[in-house]
């Protein structure tokens, strides 16, 4: 089994004949159960979650067809695990994953024997290579001190950037103009700046013997401790110790309530936060509807268009630098998943609107603060920005704090249903089975589109009108008529592009007191499942 070429209709898997005959073997056996699961590669990618891989991201469509080509494949055995647990039948799951470990061991024995022959013809040359190897020892000797000059290097441009930057935004500070005005005192903080540069490789103090090599245990993008903490002592000597004065309260205090008066109850920002994040995920286009499957870019961009999106839905006025203009205040936009916001170094001591929102939670939060200084963590990133400390986040005056977000249906499915909507290759039938298993709750419209991955979904959606009134379901949308009924079933309230299925049965008398709705001269109610299936009655649309 494990050795036949797959064959997946619409792709063509590259050859791995030249690939070690194990490797080659596990490929070709996870190739097949991909080509055999429903969705092929692109279904495969949409079921494979954080749970399947011991709570790792799971890999982006791109990475998952490198990987069966045999790219890096020997060092990702959580993921060939699961590919074979979200495809293979229940049964053959073990003996599988038993015989993809022995191909996995076989090649990577035989990958690790190659590399101790090629090690063995480098560290055992023969003597009359002697002259040779003293010089290759000494070249890599001088690669290793060139690498740590340039770490040297690297590391005096970010305090320079560092030293810049905050002296920058201790510049543009308001609160600092009556300190920074005459030009003396303005020259002598600027040669503290540039003592600072020129000083700043002090900061690398030779190791000790008894240590050698700890020097390079810190990551060469983080600014090293002593360089940090003397940045910071120069922020105090330019700015001096900031404490929220009357005006800043007054600031804060008049933003959030421009704020708050935009949106009283926060459903335009849950809703643009909500429009934001299906964006980037552009489910009807991509089948994805989690943010585990986007790339490091595509979450960088959420915080983009998290702005746009939620600037749009206030209509905020755009201001004279990056930000906006809010109760005559400038203000700036920083959002974040999980409340870790960052603030730039020229941008310390100005007002902000922070805005969170989170999928898996269905949280969002938003609220406004002036990161002054004091209320910024020690330290930075190697850009220089800091996130605020505990008490920054206690000033954070909230608009809104974990409140909830419009759910994403799929995210929250059960991963069976999920699987078993998303099992079939018809458009036609994803949406058949979705509103057959998911019931009585309201389904998003980008839902729909995700699962359709078509234009015309709402084709579909009359379509499954038509064929689950056979099995008893009714599909309510958004017209009076259906929230009317919807109501009277003691159903959710649908909100504005929902729709809702449900299975009806003729009223009985073991039915008892249960909410009822006359149609087509008879009385219906919701179903139970020992009701008999019979046909819906008709519900018109409009």
């Amino acid at each position: 089994m494990g050795s036949e070429n797959p064959r997946r209709k619409g792709r063509h898997w590259a050859a791995v004949d030249d690939l070690d005959p194990e490797l080659a073997t596990l490929i070709n056996l996870l190739r097949g159960l991909t080509s055999q699961a429903d969705g092929g590669l692109r279904g495969l990618s949409a079921r494979l979650k954080p749970e399947h891989l011991d709570g790792l991201t799971p890999p982006s469509y791109s990475t998952l067809s490198l990987r069966l080509r045999g790219e890096n494949l020997l060092n990702d055995p959580k993921l060939i695990y699961a590919i074979i647990k979200v495809c293979a039948q229940p049964e053959q799951v073990e003996p599988l994953k038993r015989e993809a470990a022995r191909l996995l061991e076989g090649a990577r024995s035989r990958s690790a024997e190659q590399r101790h022959v090629q090690s063995a013809a480098i560290v055992e040359p023969s003597t009359q290579d002697g002259a040779l190897t003293a010089a290759l020892k000494q070249t890599v000797e001088l690669q290793r001190e060139l690498a740590e000059a340039n770490r040297t290097v690297a590391e005096l441009q970010r305090t320079l950037a560092w030293a810049h930057g905050l002296l920058a935004g201790s510049l543009a500070n308001p609160q600092a103009s009556d300190m920074l005005a005459p030009l003396p005192k303005m020259r002598e903080r600027a040669i503290v700046a540039e003592q600072l540069v020129a000083t700043g490789d002090d900061s690398r103090q030779p190791e000790p013997e008894s240590n050698p090599g700890r020097g390079h245990d810190r990551d060469p993008g983080e600014t090293s401790p002593a360089v940090r903490q003397r940045a910071e002592e120069l922020a105090i000597q330019l700015t001096g110790p900031q404490k929220e004065s009357d005006a800043d309260v007054s600031d804060v205090g008049s933003v959030f309530a421009a704020l708050r008066g935009l949106d009283p109850d926060g459903s335009q920002v849950a809703t643009a936060l909500r429009q934001a994040i299906d964006t980037v995920l552009a489910g009807p286009s991509t089948g994805r509807y989690s943010w585990h499957q986007l790339t490091k870019a595509e979450r960088l961009h959420l915080g983009t268009q998290a702005e746009i999106s939620v600037s749009d839905a206030l209509n905020l006025r755009q201001g004279p630098g990056e930000g906006y203009v809010v109760a005559g205040r400038n203000i700036n936009f920083r959002f974040a998943r999980d409340h870790t916001w960052l603030i730039p170094p020229g941008s310390v001591g100005e007002l902000f609107l922070l805005v969170a929102a989170n999928d898996d939670r269905s949280t969002w939060s938003a609220g406004v603060v002036r990161a002054d200084r004091h209320l910024l963590s020690r330290g930075g990133n190697r850009d220089g920005k800091q996130a605020l400390s505990a008490e920054g986040r206690e000033a954070v005056q909230w608009l809104f704090r974990d409140a909830p977000l419009p759910e994403n249906t799929l995210l929250h499915l059960p991963e069976q249903i999920v699987t078993s909507v998303l099992s079939h290759r018809s458009g036609q039938l994803r949406i058949d089975e979705l509103f057959r298993a998911v019931q009585r709750q309201p389904i998003s419209l980008n839902a729909i589109a995700t699962v359709s991955m078509q234009r015309d979904f709402m084709k579909r959606v009359r379509q499954s009108r038509q064929t689950l009134r056979r099995e008893g379901t009714v599909i309510l949308g958004s017209y009076r008529l259906h929230a009317d009924l919807a109501q009277q079933l003691g159903l959710p309230t649908l909100g504005h592009g929902e729709l809702m299925s449900a299975r009806l049965a003729r009223l009985t008398h073991h039915h008892g007191d249960a909410p009822r709705v006359e149609l087509d001269g008879d009385l219906w109610t919701l179903a139970t499942e020992s009701d008999e299936i019979v046909p819906a009655p008709h519900i018109p649309t409009h």
